[in-house]
């Protein structure tokens, strides 16, 4: 989107990120993920979230074929994930305006 679409959906409309779903083994092909995220789609709109937001490994190609194809996500080709780890923590408290 443009920006000034971006800034809108970030100030007049919720955002329900999911964190960490897993389906065991035994359970996937038995409609268990879809499941979850109708129950998620149900608490997403009683806060009226305008998206539902996830992020998924890029080797993981049988929950990306599963979000794409069952459920019609689509990525986001737009974003990068970021990580700091504990050293990447502890050198970021040279930024630090006080102690």
């Amino acid at each position: 989107p443009k920006r000034n679409e971006w800034a809108r959906n970030q100030t007049d409309d919720a955002n329900h990120q999911l964190e960490d779903l897993f389906v065991s083994e035994k359970s996937r092909g038995a409609g268990v993920g879809k499941a979850l995220f109708g129950e998620l789609a149900a608490v997403a709109q009683a806060n009226n979230c305008a998206r539902m937001d996830w992020a998924v490994l890029k080797w993981n190609k049988p929950s990306i074929d599963f979000y794409e194809k069952s459920l019609g996500a689509t990525p986001m080709s737009e974003w990068q994930g970021m990580r700091l780890e504990e050293d990447g923590i502890e050198r970021l408290k040279r930024f630090r305006i006080s102690n």
